[in-house]
């Protein structure tokens, strides 16, 4: 018997943000169209992105350090977007969709996704990107179009800008600081089973109750907004 599903498109970034930090926002979001409220972020950081991305495409990581991947940096910014992931169980369907900041090829004819990140290079931050780095695997093993373009990707990494000082030079000055390599491992099975069961049950289900210390759910409680059950 065929039965019709939701598709829902999520983003790899709310699967590492979103749904750990608020399920309900997450819920809100993707159930009802309810965004969180809008944060600014910061311009600058965008521009440090684009530069990387400018100064580093053909390069070779090994050529940046010796510990980095033997493996030259690409064209970036290509948006994929994955094969609807289903869970029978249920009548909602996953479509995973982002853009990868940039591609790495290997010798042997193999491929990498590199992520990049301004931040202090903390396990913590390294450990929590690795369902935007799965979800971004996933949809090039994956893709909608069932055109595979890079069946063998076998390594996913951030490479992370750490500032820790400037030298100036006239009105000219220059941001210094580290520049390190942190491969995320990737289990595509393990990813998918997550999908399929902790996300589309979530989404299928009733709205989840706010926790307490959810921020965004903090916010409204702070204007008189209270949580009822249906």
């Amino acid at each position: 018997m065929y039965y019709e599903c939701m598709e829902i498109i999520v983003s790899p970034s709310d699967l590492t943000f979103l749904f750990q930090l608020s399920p309900w926002g997450f819920y809100q979001k993707y159930r009802h169209g309810i965004k969180r409220p809008y944060v600014p972020f910061p311009s600058i950081f965008t521009q440090i992105d684009n530069i990387f991305k400018e100064t580093l495409e053909g390069m070779n990581l090994k050529d940046i350090n010796e510990s980095f991947p033997d493996a030259t940096i690409g064209h970036s910014d290509e948006w994929v977007v994955s094969k609807p992931i289903i869970n029978e169980e249920y009548d909602i369907q996953v479509v995973l969709r982002g853009k990868i900041d940039s591609m790495l090829s290997y010798a042997d004819g193999s491929y990498g996704i590199v992520d990049y990140k301004t931040s202090k290079a903390t396990e913590e931050s390294i450990i929590k990107y690795h369902l935007q780095l799965s979800s971004y695997a996933y949809a090039m093993k994956y893709p909608k179009n069932n055109k595979v373009l890079y069946d063998n990707v076998h390594t996913t990494g951030l490479l992370i800008y750490e500032p820790n000082k400037a030298k100036y030079k006239g009105n000219q000055c220059a941001l210094m600081g580290h520049l390190t390599w942190h491969e995320v491992p990737v289990d595509l099975e393990t990813f998918e089973n997550f999908i399929k069961k902790d996300v589309i049950p979530m989404l299928a289900g009733d709205m989840p109750k706010p926790a307490d210390d959810d921020p965004f759910w903090q916010y409204l409680s702070s204007l008189g907004f209270r949580f009822t059950e249906d």
